[in-house]
């Protein structure tokens, strides 16, 4: 239970979802395993390998950056694969903040930086992939280095690299690698990688992953894109631990000699020298939290790789030595091992040629990297004895071809050598069918793959190729021979690639220009469609114009306006634009005769009825001019009418701004000169100090008036006036609140006054100057307005009533006549 626990507090801290006090981390013990090499009794070597223990708990990356390789050696089977995994890898990144570059030469954005990954941007990103063609070598240092910048510092962010991790267009200086390595794990930016491609370096892509934290995921032609996928994916969150020291145990020299990160999905691998220790411990430590591994020494004897991958990590402090994992150690004592069987078989060879002194540098150099290699210590052995024998005493050579054994011998050969010879030929007879056949099958496949993929046929052939030249129990004819065949079939798909390179490059033009005449017709037919719509619109407008709908010529005259701008010298267009024109005017001009015959009919009849005499009786009474002074005054108050009820409060504020009042300020303070004269008359005076403020004045700025005799409401303003910025007052919230002007004017208030002189007509009166009677009208003048007076009947110039007009001007009735007397006279 307390290494649980402690487990627990190391692995929340790696997560970085440690809440507690780093201070009560104890120290944990991480899984560990040690293989240990031993060249000689006084000489160990060791890898020691540790491990984040197995849990639940993931790391929460906020920012994912993916990387695929697009460079020349991304083709045929292997670029398929790239884009098949690529495809699901983003698909079970939806909904992730991912940023997707195509890295070669340079990098290329395939998204518009870090997005919140969807159905959408995975069609983007699928088919800039597809579309883009491999070529070039890749920069990755350059990519490295752009791809830190890309990433936010403040999330927690992680690499995926698909490709073959070769950096050709830029090989990585040792200095350079260190500092993208620092870079990484300071930012604590993983970098998981998935080795594809025919040849990968897993050497640059195990260093990559050990110094940040990171795995390399190896390609298997057996394993499923999606299980790939799912293996990046779940990479992405295992934990890693970032520790910044570490300390071992005396006797043990550890490369690399800095503390690594730890991760629980990979071994972190440390090469050891070990001089006198049984029990090794390792300490890594960040802060105040521990972690220790303990070694036993005494263990089963490791692989011979160690010793040489010491040596190695031990001239650049482990830089050039990939560890991070037991897959990228492997690959290494792969390598390793290949390295010794091609020094082994040059010492052979060496010595099979009489060259005992070649072999035997080369055996020595094999020793230094092996010195438990028995067959270079055997054949440094017998080359050595050979060289110190006498020239006359020292043994004929190995040879291997029968001329060089006839040049020295004479003699028939024995049954026994014949034996050999035979037996030696047959081997060779049969291995050169066999390499024959192997080269006639290499050549039909390299055929039937050539129009599909000329690269892979070319590899093809060079592989087959290679087989040839290091088949050594081939007679030497039979090899010339099929380098010979494999070199014109080479030249064959290299032509063959030519040709169809020249074949691609015309169907790309063809299609070029068969995608452009066909954008051309969609376009002139999407033009023809509109246009044809523009003048069926103009079309319905014009009849809907025809059918009553006044305004629809000018929507016609205006569609046809877009029509001409759409095909400005087309006579459809035009002619629809002059008729819709011409149709609308002539309707102007229809409109405008109506309504003149209209306006003339409607004038003779008003001419008509103002020769219909009315009566003046009984006339107008006016009311007296007191009646109408009385009412003028009552009037008043409704001249201006405040919809705004006021508080006793702010009546108040009103009525002791009309009084009299006496101010006498020596330099007094705006604020108290306020407070007195608030005093003085009983009522409530507040600055506004946010507008004051603004406009920089403030409450104790000094004011000096003297008045007397004059209403408060002047002086005030004479005091506020005085100010740096003239101010004004205005009565809101039952105070009187002091102000800026352009504060003031924001302030607004509704009031209502009498406008019914405004908008009521003023009512022609019967008679007067020039009303009924008028000066020169009446029944029998020249004709007026309502009959009577003027020249004609009614008598006088008004007629009936004196003045200029039958009533007067004020219609002020006449004195009683009596009507039957009158008849008398």
């Amino acid at each position: 239970m307390r290494f649980h626990r402690n487990w627990l507090a190391l692995l929340t801290f790696a997560t970085g979802t440690f809440a507690c006090s780093l201070s009560q981390a104890e120290s944990v013990t991480l899984p560990s395993r040690a293989e240990v090499h031993r060249p000689a009794a006084d000489e160990a070597y060791a890898a020691l390998s540790v491990q984040l223990p197995a849990s639940e708990a993931t790391r929460d990356v906020e920012q994912v950056l993916v990387l695929v390789d697009t460079s020349a050696s991304q083709v045929g089977e292997f670029r398929e694969r790239t884009l098949a995994l690529t495809n699901t890898l983003l698909g079970q990144l939806t909904g992730r903040q991912v940023s997707v570059w195509a890295v070669d030469v340079a990098h290329t954005p395939l998204t518009d930086g870090v997005v919140a990954l969807d159905q959408a941007a995975i069609d983007s990103v699928n088919n800039a992939l597809a579309d883009r063609i491999p070529a070039g070598s890749t920069n990755l240092a350059a990519v490295l280095e752009s791809a830190t910048s890309e990433l936010s510092a403040d999330k927690t962010s992680a690499i995926i690299y698909v490709g073959d991790g070769f950096s050709a267009a830029n090989l990585i200086a040792p200095e350079q690698l260190n500092q993208l390595t620092g870079s990484l794990a300071k930012r604590q930016i993983p970098f998981i990688s998935y080795a594809l491609g025919a040849q990968t370096d897993l050497q640059l892509l195990g260093i990559l992953a050990l110094r940040s934290g990171g795995v390399v995921l190896t390609d298997s032609a057996d394993q499923e894109v999606a299980a790939a996928a799912s293996q990046l994916n779940k990479a992405l969150s295992a934990p890693v631990w970032y520790p910044e020291s570490m300390q071992v145990s005396e006797g043990v020299i550890l490369r690399p000699e800095t503390a690594l990160p730890v991760r629980a999905d990979r071994e972190t691998i440390y090469l050891a020298e070990i001089s006198d220790a049984a029990q090794i411990q390792l300490t890594l430590s960040a802060g105040e939290t521990e972690a220790t591994a303990e070694f036993s020494a005494e263990v089963a004897e490791g692989h011979n790789a160690l010793r040489a991958l010491f040596q190695r990590a031990a001239y650049d402090n482990g830089l050039s030595v990939p560890t991070a994992g037991q897959v990228v150690l492997d690959a290494a004592k792969d390598t390793f091992e290949q390295h010794v069987a091609v020094m082994l078989e040059q010492a052979n060879e060496a010595a099979n040629a009489g060259r005992a002194e070649q072999s035997v540098q080369i055996s020595q150099a094999l020793l230094q990297l092996d010195p438990k290699n028995a067959a270079a210590s055997k054949l440094l052995n017998v080359q050595q004895t050979a060289m110190l024998q006498p020239a006359e005493e020292a043994a004929p050579p190995i040879v291997t071809e029968l001329d060089d054994l006839e040049q020295q011998r004479t003699d028939a050969p024995t049954a026994l050598e014949q034996d050999l010879i035979e037996q030696y030929r047959n081997r060779s007879k049969v291995a050169g069918e066999r390499l024959r056949l192997q080269v006639s099958q290499a050549i039909d496949q390299a055929r039937s793959i050539i129009d599909d993929d000329p690269n892979a046929a070319i590899s093809e052939l060079k592989g087959i190729l290679g087989a040839v030249r290091s088949a050594a129990d081939i007679d030497p004819e039979i090899r010339q021979e099929l380098e010979r065949r494999i070199g014109n079939v080479v030249l064959e798909v290299r032509a063959r690639r030519e040709q169809i390179q020249n074949q691609r490059v015309r169907l790309e033009q063809e299609l070029a220009e068969q995608e452009a005449r066909r954008r051309v017709i969609e376009e002139m037919m999407l033009e023809e469609e509109r246009l044809e719509q523009l003048i069926d619109q103009v079309r319905a407008l014009l009849d809907d114009g025809y059918h009553g709908d006044v305004a629809a010529y000018a929507e016609a005259e205006a569609v046809a306006e877009a029509a001409v701008a759409l095909v400005p010298f087309a006579g459809v267009s035009n002619s629809a634009r002059f008729t819709a024109e011409a149709a609308g005017q002539l309707e102007d001009a229809r409109y405008l005769r109506a309504l003149r015959a209209d306006r003339f009919l409607e004038t003779l009849t008003q001419v008509e009825f103002s020769h219909v005499p009315f009566p003046d009786e009984p006339p107008v009474r006016w009311p007296s001019a007191p009646v109408w002074k009385a009412l003028t005054e009552r009037r008043k108050v409704w001249a201006s009418v405040d919809l705004k009820d006021d508080t006793p409060a702010e009546r108040r504020i009103h009525n002791a701004l009309d009084e009299e009042t006496e101010l006498q300020f020596v330099d007094t303070p705006l604020q108290d000169a306020l407070d007195i004269i608030g005093e003085l008359h009983n009522i409530t005076i507040k600055p506004k100090d946010l507008a004051l403020e603004d406009a920089g004045i403030s409450t104790d700025e000094p004011v000096t008036l003297f008045i007397s005799g004059v209403r408060l409401r002047s002086a005030l303003k004479l005091m506020l006036e005085k100010m740096p910025e003239p101010l004004t007052w205005v009565v809101e919230d039952e105070v009187m609140k002091i102000t800026t002007v352009l504060d003031a004017e924001l302030i607004l208030e509704t009031r209502v006054y009498p406008v019914a002189d405004l908008v009521i007509p003023i009512q022609t009166l019967g008679g007067g100057a020039q009303g009924g009677g008028g000066l020169v009208g009446g029944a029998n003048g020249f004709g007026g307005q309502q009959g009577g007076g003027g020249f004609g009947g009614g008598g006088g110039f008004g007629g009936g009533g004196g003045g200029f007009g039958g009533g007067g001007f004020f219609s002020i009735p006449a004195p009683a006549v009596d009507v039957d007397a009158k008849k008398k006279h």
